[in-house]
């Protein structure tokens, strides 16, 4: 052995296949020199794990997996959307500058007409100026403006009324529902606030906490009940004394719309909220139950326990068959946060232990997704390890999801958002009307009847400065204020596109998780391998322990 093996150290180029068959047979000779132990270590090396089979470095497969990786990574999916987004802003940009230009030559063509009439506004002839076109004619015409956008005088006091009383009701209930929020609750709709729906619901949880958690909860739904019940009686009654005009007019069709748009809001909202908080509601005590556990693990208390962890199952089983945005949004970030849960619990398990299937950060992902648990049971069968790649799959999954969600329910938010500015535009424009007639009010006779283009020619001060006044905040409504609110129905149109151009993207991003992963494990299965210089290192090394045992 002393004589062959200083040789066979110096070899530098030998074949994968005849390296391996020089080590069974170096193995044979070391059970006679009872050196097996080191043999069995560097087996073990090479074979990566003892229960599985020893697998060979190929460098066509290495070849292939990094080609393939090259391939995916220059495919650039996404650059579809991107491009398409960037044009959709292009495209907005390019219409609202347009709706500017439009604006302003509109308040111009206006202008002209005010001073000439229907005659050519080019005439340097002050004999062609128009005589009906007087400072009375302009007042006229502008308290026709005021009933297009209003229905009146009277109506327009309403609506900003109106708008007032609106905002408060969104800032009471915005304060009430943080109340909620601390809790982890949604504030129920005033449909069950009113019927005392919501209050039942909560009983239960009230109930079992005395304390000031439970007040603070029952306050906030008794003080919410109270302000939706006045808010609806209060806009009965507004709808009830609008007149046709004012639900005709320009404010009148855009509050219309908003009310659509809010009402379907909220219907899809409140079609799994009573769901949702009954899942929240159950998942609180579960938790606080399965927390006890640690102090008292009896049987009673692991049955409550289970009893609890079914109800909670249950009541997520009910969101899961709703088909609406908002229980897709739910659904989605439950099951997200309770694999990454179940992930920081693994990570946190001893080596050869299971993580904790009733308690801890796991529980939630076990119940929730009973297939992760099946699958946990049978990785530990297998490999006495879990296989974490597809709960990471999964877990992006969820988050893709989730975006997807939460893009489409932004883009609704963002549509009810851009109809209320839409609304405020109108109604800063219709009480720019009422100020410019508000000016001419308090006009001499002979100021009223004085032809527009022969203003500055009036003998009083007062009347000169009120006019110049009344033309200044009229045209400013013309021009400015008209394409404020012009322009956000070419916003509300660009927020409908973007969802759905979110929901193609998101579909695009899910086939690249998938894909991308494959594409991955495919790059890192074929650069690894045993390749033959492991082989010839593992072979000295083997040649050198031989000839140490046999020196000793």
């Amino acid at each position: 052995m002393f004589i062959i093996f200083p040789a066979l150290i110096t070899i530098k180029h030998i074949r994968l296949v005849d390296a391996l068959a020089v080590l069974g047979r170096l193995g044979a000779n070391m059970l006679r020199f009872k050196t097996c132990a080191p043999l069995v270590g560097v087996l073990l090396l090479l074979n990566a794990c003892a229960n599985q089979p020893l697998r060979l470095y190929s460098e066509t497969r290495d070849q292939q997996g990094q080609a393939v990786k090259k391939a995916w990574a220059e495919a650039e999916v996404d650059k579809v959307i991107a491009v398409q987004r960037e044009n959709n802003v292009r495209l907005l940009a390019e219409q609202l500058a347009a709706e500017d230009r439009i604006a302003l030559a509109s308040r111009d063509a206006q202008i002209l007409a005010l001073v000439f009439g229907d005659n050519d506004a080019g005439s340097a002839d002050p004999a062609q100026a128009c005589a009906a076109c007087t400072v009375a004619a302009l007042n006229t015409s502008i308290g026709e403006d005021v009933i297009t956008a209003a229905g009146s005088e009277a109506a327009l006091t309403d609506w900003r009324d109106n708008q007032a009383e609106l905002a408060k009701f969104k800032a009471a209930m915005a304060d009430r529902e943080k109340e909620l929020r601390r809790f982890g609750f949604e504030m129920p709709s005033c449909a069950d606030l009113v019927s005392g729906e919501a209050s039942a619901a909560f009983a239960p949880w009230i109930a079992a906490r005395p304390g000031m958690d439970g007040a603070v909860i029952k306050h906030a739904l008794d003080t919410a009940g109270q302000r939706c019940q006045a808010e609806t009686a209060r806009v009965a009654e507004f709808d009830r004394k609008k007149t046709p005009f004012a639900a005709a007019s320009r404010l009148g069709i855009t509050r219309a719309m908003i009310a659509a748009d809010a009402a379907a809001m909220e219907q899809l909202r409140a079609a799994s909220l009573n769901a949702r908080n009954a899942y929240r509601i159950a998942a609180a005590d579960y938790a606080d139950l399965a927390a006890q556990l640690g102090t008292n693990p009896s049987p009673d208390a692991r049955a409550k326990v289970k009893q609890l962890a079914e109800t909670v199952r249950a009541r997520f089983d009910v969101i899961l068959k709703l088909d609406d945005v908002f229980s897709a949004q739910f659904v989605a970030k439950e099951k997200r946060d309770a694999v990454g849960a179940f992930l920081g619990a693994v990570a946190d398990t001893k080596a050869g232990a299971q993580p904790p299937a009733d308690t801890g950060r796991a529980a939630m992902a076990l119940i929730l997704l009973p297939d992760l648990a099946d699958h946990t049971r049978s990785w530990f069968a297998d490999a006495k390890k879990p296989l974490l790649v597809p709960a990471v799959m999964r877990r992006n999954f969820e988050q893709l999801n989730l975006e997807a969600a939460n893009r489409r329910i932004a883009a609704k938010q963002t549509r009810l958002a851009l109809g209320q500015a839409k609304f405020d535009a109108q109604l800063a424009q219709a009480k720019a009307y009422l100020k410019a007639r508000g000016s001419l009010s308090r006009l001499t006779p002979a100021a009223l009847q004085a032809q527009t283009r022969k203003v500055d020619a009036l003998p009083q001060l007062e009347d000169r400065r009120r006019i110049h006044e009344a033309l200044g905040i009229y045209f400013d409504a013309k021009g400015r204020l008209d394409a404020e609110w012009r322009k956000a129905d070419y916003k509300i149109m660009a927020a409908d596109q973007e969802e759905q151009l979110s929901l193609a993207e998101v579909n695009v991003r899910q086939w690249q998780s998938l894909i991308g992963s494959s594409v991955d494990q495919m790059a890192q299965f074929g650069a690894t391998g045993v390749k033959s210089e492991h082989v010839i290192g593992a072979l000295n090394s083997v040649a050198l322990l031989i000839i140490a045992a046999g020196v000793n």
